[in-house]
């Protein structure tokens, strides 16, 4: 499956780097570089993740990476959008209620 992010999650992903690289760059490069690699493992395995309790409707999944949670969805079985990464004290619900409205989202 192909694995693309959606605009969210990139700005997810930059700032993430920034809050890490303001204490340490290297950390942030090399905790960036894991990030990217457990989001690139879900086009083999995106589909053995549950669909997300009270997000069934939008199809959404999540995995972790350290406190970090990773949320996404399959589509049509051939590819894997991932939608926003967070820190796990976050709290994901207003912004992954936004996914359950189809007119809101692609």
């Amino acid at each position: 499956m192909k694995v693309s992010l959606h605009p969210e999650a990139w700005a997810d992903l930059r700032s993430i780097h920034q809050y890490i690289a303001a204490r340490n760059r290297r950390r942030a490069d090399s905790f960036i570089g894991e990030l990217r690699a457990k989001i690139a493992s879900l086009s083999r395995m995106g589909e053995s993740y549950p669909l997300l309790q009270g997000f069934q409707s939008s199809g959404l999944r999540r995995c972790t990476h350290g406190s970090y949670r990773i949320f996404f969805r399959v589509l049509d079985g051939d590819a894997v959008e991932v939608t926003h990464v967070m820190h796990t004290s976050r709290d994901h619900t207003p912004l992954l209620a936004a996914w359950s409205r189809p007119a809101d989202r692609p």
